[in-house]
């Protein structure tokens, strides 16, 4: 009994200790300076099942599957690697969503074909059936190049908000 009472004192004095240590360290003017630096003009990002990759900055928050703010877009411009990367991000997002909904148009559309192109006859209404399905298979087609065209600019405007932040940080130097 004596000797689990000291290890869970033990444990709880390293707990408690780190705390002070690491409020200690936060006081100093720098580290504030850091801090306030980077909530101010660094991007931080987030990602929800839901909503998918979204962007922080300056008091801003951005989904990045429709676009980025104006503010977000002229930060990025700033640098040369990073404008060139959003400006991927930019031309893939527009050609993914394009593709995407495209697509989502065209199976919609292609489940109505049978309802237009019927008549009496049955030689007729299997060939319609065949462009029904052929029409909705392209748009399902469509519709998953899109969503990988789409998810290659997400990964492009990842890697311009990392190259960014390495510009500021060196910056704040």
């Amino acid at each position: 009994m004596k000797t689990s009472s000291k290890i869970c004192f033990l444990a709880l004095a390293m707990i408690f200790s780190g705390n002070l240590a690491a409020q200690e360290i936060l006081e100093t003017k720098t580290n504030s300076n850091l801090l306030s630096y980077y909530d101010t003009e660094l991007f931080q990002w987030s990602y929800s099942m839901f909503g998918g990759l979204a962007l922080n900055f300056q008091n801003q928050s951005s989904v990045t599957m429709y676009g980025i703010k104006e503010s977000m877009k002229n930060a990025f411009i700033q640098y040369e690697d990073t404008n060139q990367r959003y400006r991927s991000y930019r031309g893939k997002t527009i050609a993914g969503n394009i593709l995407l909904w495209g697509g989502f148009a065209t199976v919609l559309a292609g489940a109505y074909v049978p309802i237009f192109g019927t008549s009496q006859d049955n030689n007729n209404y299997e060939n319609t059936f065949k462009i029904s399905i052929g029409v909705m298979l392209g748009g399902l087609v469509t519709e998953i190049i899109g969503a990988f065209i789409l998810q290659s600019g997400q990964e492009n405007i990842f890697d311009a908000v990392n190259l960014y932040n390495r510009y500021r940080i060196n910056d704040y130097k």
